[in-house]
């Protein structure tokens, strides 16, 4: 099964410290984590939920929101491979519930933005490394998508591009 602590060395590589782009939709961000989801969790991890204290988050807690927010809502625990868990993973921590919407028109299953057990089963019972290429090739999609849309984002094509890429099936 799927381990956390692989997935998310990997999008804490990807993603850096402080930021606060004005073109960025995530807004201020540390290592990651948006200040809105930060607000979100920051009571619960004895933090205030202020812009300064997102900037002085540690690792340790930035990891609890991600375990919370996303590997849990992934069900990421009950996914059999590791390779196809980290892209997507890296995938929902970057856009969301779009990452579970790309999945489940990959799989072909009704799309509601959760993993619930027709997605899981689909997951589990695909062919990991075709699902996996696939999925890399629709995250592309979506970004391209995304800067079509809204050519301010276009600053950004290149580094997610980049992202996806270093993902190779093994």
């Amino acid at each position: 099964m799927a381990n956390f602590d692989i997935s998310i060395g990997i999008v804490l590589g990807h993603e850096g410290g402080w930021s606060d782009n004005k073109n960025d939709r995530g807004g201020k961000t540390q290592f990651g984590v948006t200040f809105k989801l930060f607000k979100l969790y920051a009571k619960s991890l004895g933090l205030e939920p202020t812009a300064e204290a997102l900037k002085n988050i540690s690792i340790k807690d930035a990891k609890e929101i991600y375990f919370q927010e996303f590997w849990q809502k992934m069900r990421g625990n009950e996914w059999k491979d590791q390779q196809l868990a980290n892209i997507v993973f890296d995938a929902y921590v970057n856009t969301g519930a779009r990452a579970i919407q790309l999945l489940q028109k990959e799989l072909g299953v009704n799309c509601d933005f959760k993993v619930g057990p027709q997605t899981l089963a689909a997951i589990n019972s695909a062919n990991p490394k075709v699902l996996f290429d696939s999925y890399k090739e629709a995250r592309i999609m979506y970004y391209e998508g995304l800067v079509e849309k809204d050519p301010t984002q276009a600053d950004f094509i290149k580094g997610w591009k980049n992202r996806v890429n270093k993902f190779v099936y093994q």
